[in-house]
């Protein structure tokens, strides 16, 4: 094999691959930082709307005798990340039952990334087991437009029907793919990175190979470690194209109110 005559191909080839991948990177480099800021962002919208409701319920509810109850949970489902919260309150009137910042608060939340679902009901039909796989799953299916999505459900149930009393649920369910897909460009991030080294290794042995014969082997052997590496990085960013064709579409912010 005469590696000389392959020399200057493997040259060039070597530093157009590592002078793209340097683009590449910088380029999914600010996606990621750009991915990184919608997630706090997020994150700080969501903890905001309930610590106002919770802070404003809490104030209402001090003279009442009204009684707590809290459960929660978090996870992942495949690609999405969630966290739950499920509360009740009781007895509390219906005037007590809607802090006044509500409705501002959730509209508030709307974001080009962020779709919103807040149900308002009487019934408990209305509620979600999230205790129960089938309805965290339903809850995820729904999920389908936006990287991030606030699902909140307000419900005053009368106990008895025409009691002055009843009791309140409020359900507060917050799902990611952010995370996923900032897990998968770091990985692609940090293969992009090891291969540019890689080439720039090729780059060295076969300008050394005039010197000695094994590295140009050598070269040889980096140069499609290099592109090795590159194929890595481009699996990780596959698994965030959608697998499965979604056919229902959730507006990035439908709020629906009982008048």
């Amino acid at each position: 094999m005469d590696l000389e005559s392959f020399t200057p191909s493997l040259l060039a080839s070597s530093a157009t691959a590592g002078s793209l991948l340097v683009a590449v990177l910088a380029f999914l480099y600010n996606v990621l930082r750009s991915l990184q800021k919608q997630h706090h962002e997020s994150v700080l919208l969501h903890a905001k709307a309930r610590t106002r409701y919770e802070s404003d319920m809490d104030e209402k509810m001090k003279s009442t005798g009204c009684s707590r109850s809290v459960k929660g949970g978090a996870g992942t489902r495949g690609d999405v990340d969630f966290e739950w919260v499920s509360e009740i309150w009781a007895p509390v009137t219906q005037e007590l039952s809607r802090p006044e910042t509500l409705k501002s608060d959730f509209l508030g939340l709307s974001r080009p990334f962020i779709s919103i679902r807040f149900v308002d009901s009487t019934v408990l039909g209305a509620l979600m087991n999230f205790e129960e796989n089938k309805s965290l799953d339903s809850l995820i299916e729904q999920f389908l437009k936006g990287d991030v999505h606030f699902h909140f459900i307000w419900s005053f149930v009368r106990e008895p029907p025409d009691s002055l009393l009843g009791t309140l649920y409020v359900q507060t369910a917050f799902l990611s793919r952010l995370p996923k897909k900032m897990q998968s460009i770091s990985n692609t991030l940090r293969m992009i990175s090891v291969s540019i080294v890689v080439f720039v290794v090729t780059i060295a042995l076969a300008i050394l190979s005039v010197v000695r014969y094994e590295l140009g082997l050598s070269a040889f052997a980096t140069y499609f470690v290099g592109w090795g590496l590159v194929l890595v990085g481009v699996k990780h960013m596959w698994s965030l194209v959608p697998t499965v064709q979604r056919r229902k579409k959730l507006p990035t912010a439908e709020i629906k109110y009982r008048l």
